[in-house]
């Protein structure tokens, strides 16, 4: 049965994490599909974030860029908050990853140099990612692979009732460098790190800092570097 939201019609759950879940929707007015990331209820409990997150939602909204998911609005219906994006329907780099295992050389480069042109120009209008992970990376069909959740991690993280797997430390464990461990903040350079990490995982179909544990693997990024054979 659809789930009618103000002016969207919601077709179906596609994902979900801590921090939000992801809907497949119809946008009655305009007449088009559309993704409906909604924020989880506990995070609508601080009217402070909330603001900070509508601010921080607009000015990732003006980033253009064909390697980019666009946010086309920040939605307020029945007491819940969603961030309206382009429906890219096509697998994450993550899937693609786990189903292939190594990806082609060729199609590596082709992958990485458009992703880098998007982080490259969200770099140039100021604005970092802070989360850089194959998960974040979607493969549209007709586009090539699009950068999505800019800045997110960083915005959960800073919640009253953080959800994020630290305090101070944003992102996802196998792609933090080393100085976002020390305390030291994100920056461009923490963002092309999480890149290196994401491109070695591309070839080889592993990841280049590994362990059991988060703690585990935190400790692989400050260890000299095993590379492969070939």
């Amino acid at each position: 049965m659809t789930e009618t939201v103000g002016r969207y019609e919601i077709i179906e759950k596609i994902g979900q994490g801590g921090f939000a879940i992801v809907h497949r929707a119809r946008d009655t007015q305009l007449d088009r599909e559309v993704a409906l990331k909604e924020l989880r209820p506990i995070l609508l409990d601080d009217a402070g974030w909330v603001r900070r997150f509508q601010r921080e939602a607009r000015a990732i909204a003006k980033l253009d860029h064909p390697h980019i998911v666009p946010i086309f609005d920040v939605y307020e219906a029945d007491h819940r908050l969603f961030l309206v994006m382009r429906l890219v329907n096509g697998p994450s780099l993550d899937n693609l990853i786990t189903a292939q295992a190594r990806i082609p050389w060729e199609t590596t480069l082709k992958t990485i140099t458009r992703v880098a042109s998007g982080l490259d120009y969200a770099h140039s209008q100021g604005i970092l990612h802070r989360d850089l992970k194959p998960a974040n990376i979607l493969m549209d069909p007709d586009r090539g692979p699009m950068l999505t959740d800019f800045g997110l991690a960083k915005l959960a993280g800073e919640h009253s009732v953080s959800l994020s797997a630290g305090s101070s430390i944003v992102g996802t464990p196998h792609y933090i460098a080393p100085e976002v461990w020390e305390g030291k903040g994100s920056s461009v350079h923490s963002d092309i790190y999480a890149l290196g990490c994401i491109l070695f995982e591309m070839l080889t179909g592993d990841k280049v800092f590994k362990g059991t544990t988060p703690p585990v693997v935190m400790m692989a990024h400050f260890q000299p570097l095993s590379l492969p054979q070939t």
